[in-house]
């Protein structure tokens, strides 16, 4: 089992290790604000995985969203590469538990029909979304909301920054939903 990295935070993302040449992965030791380098040399490295029958950490890419601490961390290839702040959902929009693999579709922006250009509370225009289940999403917040991450303050999606979210969605996209599971608890 993966041990968590107290230092893992927003430049220790895609630190990998020996498994580097197994994915053709090249280290590239750049800390660009949000590792959105990081991403992007990672992208164009990687072979896209071969269709695997996975689950939780053995899967490529794994989130697990833990609500008491209002943290997703991120695993690729079962170790545990950054973690974010999130905003999971209040009250009677409590964020269920779930331990599944993402349905789709997967999004770089989706506008709610019934919320139309973001007009309530910044809902309705959702970057970076990854649909779970139904309509809970991972999904990147909007500005007005980012104060709220790392507490309850969501309608039952799972906010990101959307530097963030676009890290995790970017990354579904090229290792693909078949190789992807995200478990939801309500603590470790």
């Amino acid at each position: 089992m993966a041990k968590r990295n107290s230092q893992a935070g927003a430049h220790g993302l895609f630190a990998f290790s020996k498994k580097e040449r197994k994915y053709g992965i090249n280290r590239r030791k750049e800390t660009a604000k949000f590792n959105l380098k990081a991403l992007d040399s990672f992208l164009k490295n990687r072979t896209p995985p071969v269709e695997l029958s996975c689950r939780e950490k053995d899967c490529l890419l794994y989130a697990e969203i833990i609500k008491s601490s209002q943290t997703l961390y991120l695993y690729i290839d079962g170790e545990i590469q950054d973690s974010f702040k999130v905003s999971t959902g209040k009250g009677k929009y409590e964020t269920p538990e779930l331990n599944l693999r993402p349905s789709g579709p997967v999004f770089i922006k989706y506008t709610s029909r019934k919320f139309p250009g973001g007009n309530y509370q910044g809902l309705g225009n959702m970057p970076y979304a990854v649909f779970l289940r139904g309509g809970y999403a991972i999904h990147g917040t909007t500005p007005g909301n980012f104060p709220k991450l790392g507490t309850k303050a969501s309608h039952g999606c799972i906010r990101l920054h959307p530097d963030n979210a676009k890290i995790f969605n970017e990354l579904v996209k090229v290792i693909g939903l078949e190789n992807t599971w995200v478990s939801v608890k309500d603590s470790l």
